[in-house]
């Protein structure tokens, strides 16, 4: 056992040693005299036990106690020596940490061994003590995949590095990090590899962090990094930097992934801001980046907080919408390329605002698939238009051949009452399924393909026909379409921009025709505009062509009275 005795008193130094030699431990005792030489001894030494005279000719032995502990070398346990006898003097004593307190009067070999043995039990325990403290504390404190600070500890750092700009006039920036491809890489290689990626991601962020960086996990595949900016634009350069060593593809048994990532950066401002404002502002300017291609950054302004705001605006207006019924149906004609008969029609969602007249989709609608409430305008679209084909049927239209086709968000497919509820309104209408045709966006397929899959099907055994809409923009595929139970597909209109006067966009047209009729489905051909256009559909044995060289969408009244006068002429 390795003891240091620190006593300035030769004799009774002697009398500690004679007492430590009586006392039956296999010791190493090292003596200082003075209580700096103590704590230089202390650092440069692990001992098990020191034993501490108060009286000291530098320092008093609660100097040298209170040192110790205030620079991290008091881990030893510690036994005080004094030749006074003084209660309060040793309450204090082990206030401050020592495991014992003994008169040298009272001192003999047992007194002195059972001290010692105590002491390093007491002592033992309390750094097992401190230990749990501090794993519990890393515990709250850091994510335990990645090792980086969660939420809740990088708040309590900031508010200290806020404080610290002020002192030292830097900047202080936010930076929010959100994977592009993550879901990807759980869906397809399992949450094992996706945890793998995860680590690997806050290594690279770690190795381009400075120590005076914060970095934390806030969840999931995001991270935020908050960085004083002693120079302008410094954040712009971590930015870069972050990006560069992402280049590098990870490399996993058997898999290797590209680590591609959105970056939005905001500042704090002034002493006021609080992290939930910064973190909203880094928040919109990251899904701005998304929304300009991914894997880049992107810096806030008023602009985004205005578009935001804007946004909130309108999704409040939404439900407000679906509550008073304020959404109408416009209808466009679809037409035969062969005969030019009107052989259907596209019903198109229209908003009756109360203050600001008819709105288009354009106006609405991306923020409707944000927020889920165009589950619930679809379901009125539906049956709105249901209901106009089957009073159609009684005073316009008598053919069973004329489809109402309408369009529905790929958010149905993930919806477990989805079906339920398509055939609850067609019940309600009363409507023939036969007569309805569901339009599904295609690059929104491919999202949870297996699933789509089923739901196209119980659709079309219920008797509802399905087109696929704007093909050829998303992952055109006949892998994909030859497993899809769909009827219709849809040629979005960009491909007739350039025809008839680009070759290479007339054969591309002719392909994707092609390419339906070879799979016995109906092909339509949406954005007619001139008879040059609606001649090469004819041409390339399009099947049905809609566009404003026909007409515009019209309300159910003013396309009963265009579909009258289109017969009469």
């Amino acid at each position: 056992m390795k003891i240091l005795l620190v006593d300035d008193d030769r004799v009774d130094r002697m009398a500690t040693k004679r007492l430590l030699k009586q006392s039956d431990f296999d010791l190493e005792i090292t003596v200082a005299v003075t209580g700096y030489e103590a704590l230089s001894g202390m650092k440069s030494t692990e001992y098990d036990l020191v034993l501490l005279d108060y009286n000291l000719p530098d320092l008093t032995g609660l100097e040298v106690l209170q040192h110790a502990t205030k620079s991290g070398i008091g881990k030893t346990a510690i036994i005080f020596l004094s030749g006074i006898e003084n209660e309060a003097l040793a309450q204090q004593c082990l206030e401050l940490g020592a495991q014992d307190f003994l008169l040298k009067k009272d001192i003999n070999p047992a007194h002195l061994r059972k001290a010692i043995t105590h002491s390093k039990l007491r002592h033992a325990n309390e750094m097992q003590l401190d230990k749990n403290r501090s794993d519990m504390q890393d515990l709250a404190e850091h994510d335990q995949l990645t090792g980086l600070l969660n939420r809740y500890a990088f708040e309590a750092r900031l508010s200290t590095t806020k404080s610290m700009r002020e002192r030292l006039s830097t900047g202080l920036s936010l930076m929010l990090l959100d994977l592009d491809n993550f879901k990807w890489i759980n869906d397809t290689h399992g949450h094992d590899r996706g945890d793998e990626v995860l680590i690997e991601v806050a290594k690279r962020l770690q190795s381009v962090c400075r120590e005076e960086d914060y970095l934390c996990r806030l969840g999931g595949d995001e991270f935020a990094l908050a960085i004083m900016c002693q120079e302008k634009d410094y954040s712009y350069v971590v930015a870069e930097r972050i990006f560069t060593a992402f280049k590098r593809p990870h490399e996993m048994k058997n898999l290797v992934v590209n680590i591609e990532c959105s970056i939005g950066i905001a500042d704090f401002t002034d002493e006021k801001d609080i992290l939930n404002d910064v973190l909203k502002k880094a928040d919109l300017a990251m899904y701005r980046a998304k929304a300009d291609g991914r894997n880049r950054f992107h810096y806030f302004n008023e602009t985004l907080q205005d578009i935001a705001e804007r946004r909130i605006s309108i999704a409040a207006e939404l439900r407000k919408a679906i509550m008073y019924d304020e959404f109408v149906v416009y209808y466009q004609p679809q037409l035969s390329a062969d005969s030019n008969t009107i052989v259907g029609a596209e019903a198109l969602v229209r908003w009756q605002h109360p203050e600001r007249g008819i709105l288009g989709p354009q106006e609405f609608l991306d923020i409707a698939e944000e927020t889920g409430l165009i589950e619930e305008i679809d379901q009125i679209v539906l049956a709105k238009a249901s209901s106009q084909r089957n009073a159609w049927q009684k005073t316009l239209i008598k053919s069973t051949d004329f489809k109402i086709a309408i369009n529905i968000s790929a958010r149905h497919l993930k919806s477990d009452t989805f079906l339920d509820s398509v055939q609850k309104v067609l019940a309600e209408v009363n409507i023939d399924p036969s007569l309805i045709e569901l339009e599904i966006v295609e690059s929104e397929l491919v999202q949870d393909f297996a699933k789509a899959v089923n739901v196209i099907s119980r659709l079309k055994a219920m008797g509802v026909d399905l087109a696929i809409d704007d093909f050829g923009t998303g992952y055109s595929s006949l892998s994909y379409l030859k497993h899809l139970n769909v009827q219709t597909l849809k040629v979005d209109r960009s491909f007739l921009s350039d025809v008839p006067h680009d070759k290479a966009s007339c054969r591309l047209l002719k392909g994707l025709i092609n390419l339906g009729k070879s799979m016995e489905l109906k092909v339509v051909v949406e954005g007619v505009e001139d008879a040059q256009q609606l001649r090469k559909c004819h041409e390339y044995f399009g099947d049905i062509v809609q566009g404003y060289f026909f007409s515009v969408p019209l309300n159910a009244e003013d396309f009963a009275a265009y579909y009258n006068q289109y017969k009469s002429s």
